[in-house]
This record gives structure tokens, C-alpha cells and sequence, in this order.
């Protein structure tokens, strides 16, 4: 089911179940499916180049003491929910796929003979997002621009929801580990997201984001060898989190050392699972409070794969004409055509390493636009 144009995820719900209770539906309980891919371990695979093969692991509240597991081409195994330790212990054949986690939750309800489940479809907490800087108010200061723009937040309704924080820190190749004399050295970004507070981001200059445990910054003081910190080159955003229907806002000001140096805005559309999807429905909500300083899209965007869909088979074609009788009556031109089994689609999803990407970005403009002499950095 789409959203409805101009409504959020959670409006949307809101007006199929009203027009289940105006049909006479009467609510009956709450139920949750939940979906977590799993692919064959690199080490069973035969050949190079030979593709590994997909697991879909799933529950349903309406089955409680099972667990169904799911191929790609092949037959659905039916198991009690042992096997989910199972599944712990075959770690060295199947894997579970990162960010794979996907599920449904919300309202049963009764009509006659129908039964009908309405939920809102979630990957991951949320983090479909943009980090972008704010330049400062003229005749303003860095805390009476930040002040403006929680006040226009607070009258488009948006409540606080705690506060947040992102670091900074620059390393870069020893000069012992440097071939010949003139080799540039290369940077490595540390940083910290108090969204994820067990966690520790790696960032190299042109190539992959690593995602450690937090130890990944007691390793990095025994690798001074290869890497050292980059003088004065701490930076961090600090500030408030707001929740506004499906959107989190964070506004937070710049410092490095005792200095504010500027503004980042953090904008996150929980509902959507693919960066791309949700672009235009991010411009306009920007726009609302940032005005002519709303950014284009950032690149990671660009990166992400389209059509991410959720399409589980739960009719039999024996009764289709009668149920799709019963969804035109309320879901209109968006009744949907026979469902299909599960789609081979595996695209990739936005992260919280997207996230740092972006705030690496914004930290990286505002130190060139602060000119402040970094050690190690060019």
C-alpha cells in the first residue's frame, strides 16, 4: 500500500483503519512478521565465482512456537523456534546478511469473515537520512542561529526528544610506514555517533567505512606506529534531538576545541528503507525550515539501489476474486494485482555508515572554511 500523497506512514495507517471501522471491522489484537536474510557462507562456495544462495528466517505472532525458513528457489521449512539457535551454531554455512532485519507490527482486525492485519513495514531503527551544514545568520551568532531554527521547529510542532553527539578525530599514516619521501600520507577518520553508542566508525579517505565495537579506540593507541592523531584536530556536533511526525531533526553546533565554528542539521525520515525513495519527501520537509540553505542530494544517495519491495504470499488462489472484492472497498485504486511469491531482491539500504559519511563530509568543509592549521592535514 503507498502513502497517501501529502501523509505520513503513520496518517496513512491511520485512514485504512478508520475506513475499517466505518465498514464495521472491530479490532482484535496486535500482530508482528519479521524477516532476517541469511546467504552461504563465502568458504561452502564452490567455485570463484559461483553466486551464494539466499534464507529468509521468519516468525509470525499468529504461530508463535514456529519458525519458517524460507529459499530463494526452493520449499519453505517449518520449525519450532529452536531453530533460531540452530541457525547460531550453522554460522559457518549461513550468515546473516547486514541490515537485513525487516518486519511488520500493528492492528488486527475482525469483518465477518475477514480477517485483516494493517502494519507499518520498518528496516532497522530508522536512518534514512541527510546531515547537511547551516551557514550562520547574518548580524547573528553561531548560538542565536541555532536558537532560530529550534524556534521555527517548535512552531511546525516538532517536540524534544534528548540530545545527541558526533565526533571527530583525524589520523594519518606514520611517517615510518611512508615508502619514499615524497608519498602524501593518507587520513583516517575516527569517529563516534551517540546514536550508536556501542560503536565506533572508521572512515578512510577514498574507500570502505568500518564499523567496530568501541575497543576500536584503545586499538588505535597500540597501532601508533602506523597511525598518529592529528594535532588540534578533534571536531564534534553537539545538540538537540526533535521528533516531528515521522521525521527526527538534530541541530547541533560545530566546535573544535573551546570554539563553535557551526551549524550541522541532521534530518532522518524514519519510514523508508531506500535513501533514494524518500529524497524529494526530505526536500520538501528541509525546505519548510532551512528555506533558500536547503542542500542538493548528498552522494550517498547516488550509491543506493532502488525498488527494495515487501511482498509476502498469503493467498490462495481459490478465494483471490472474493478478497479482491473486499480490499477494493477500501483501498481503492491502490488494490493491488495477485500477490507473487517472495522477490529475489537483495539492494542495499541506508545506514548508519551513510550517516558518517555525510558528517565526515560537513566536518571536513568547515575546517577548509575555518582555515585552521591541522597538523597532517592537507
Amino acid at each position: 500500500m503507498p502513502v497517501a500523497e501529502g501523509k505520513s506512514v503513520q496518517q496513512t495507517v491511520e485512514l485504512l483503519t478508520r475506513k475499517l471501522e466505518l465498514l464495521g471491522a472491530e479490532k482484535e489484537g496486535t500482530f508482528c512478521v519479521d524477516c532476517e536474510t541469511y546467504h552461504t557462507a563465502a568458504s561452502t562456495l564452490g567455485s570463484q565465482g559461483q553466486a551464494g544462495k539466499l534464507m529468509y528466517v521468519m516468525h509470525n505472532s499468529e504461530y508463535p512456537l514456529s519458525c519458517f525458513a524460507l529459499f530463494e528457489s526452493g520449499p519453505c521449512l517449518i520449525a519450532d523456534t529452536n531453530f533460531d539457535v540452530l541457525m547460531v551454531k550453522l554460522k559457518g554455512f549461513f550468515q546473516s546478511a547486514k541490515a537485513s532485519k525487516i518486519e511488520t507490527r500493528g492492528t488486527r482486525y475482525q469483518y465477518c469473515d475477514f480477517l485483516v492485519k494493517v502494519g507499518t513495514v520498518t528496516m532497522g531503527p530508522s536512518a534514512r537520512g541527510i546531515s547537511v551544514e547551516m551557514p550562520v545568520a547574518e548580524g547573528k551568532s553561531v548560538q542565536q542561529t541555532v536558537e532560530l531554527l529550534t524556534r521555527k521547529l517548535e512552531l511546525l510542532g516538532a517536540e524534544k526528544e534528548g540530545t545527541f553527539c558526533v565526533d571527530c578525530e583525524t589520523y594519518h599514516t606514520a611517517a615510518s610506514t611512508l615508502g619514499s619521501q615524497g608519498q602524501a600520507r593518507k587520513l583516517m577518520y575516527v569517529m563516534h555517533n551517540s546514536e550508536y553508542p556501542l560503536s565506533c566508525f572508521a572512515l578512510f579517505e577514498s574507500g570502505p567505512c568500518l564499523i567496530a565495537d568501541t575497543n576500536f579506540d584503545v586499538l588505535m593507541v597500540k597501532l601508533k606506529g602506523f597511525f598518529q592523531s592529528a594535532k588540534a584536530s578533534k571536531i564534534e556536533t553537539r545538540g538537540t534531538r526533535y521528533q516531528y511526525c515521522d521525521f527526527l531533526v538534530k541541530v547541533g553546533t560545530v566546535t573544535m576545541g573551546p570554539s563553535a565554528r557551526g551549524i550541522s542539521v541532521e534530518v532522518e525520515y524514519g519510514p523508508c528503507v531506500v535513501a533514494s525513495d524518500c529524497w524529494s519527501l526530505l526536500l520538501e520537509f528541509l525546505q519548510s525550515f532551512l528555506g533558500s540553505h536547503t542542500p542538493g542530494a548528498p552522494a550517498v544517495f547516488g550509491n543506493r539501489h532502488d525498488g527494495v519491495e515487501y511482498g509476502p504470499c498469503v493467498v490462495a488462489s481459490d478465494c483471490w476474486s472474493l478478497l479482491l472484492e473486499f480490499l477494493q472497498s477500501f483501498l481503492g485504486s491502490h488494490t493491488p494485482g495477485a500477490p507473487a511469491v517472495f522477490g529475489n531482491r537483495h539492494d542495499v539500504v541506508y545506514g548508519p555508515a551513510d550517516t558518517m559519511v555525510q558528517y565526515m563530509e560537513l566536518f571536513n568543509k568547515i575546517r577548509k572554511q575555518q582555515q585552521v592549521p591541522v597538523a597532517g592535514i592537507r
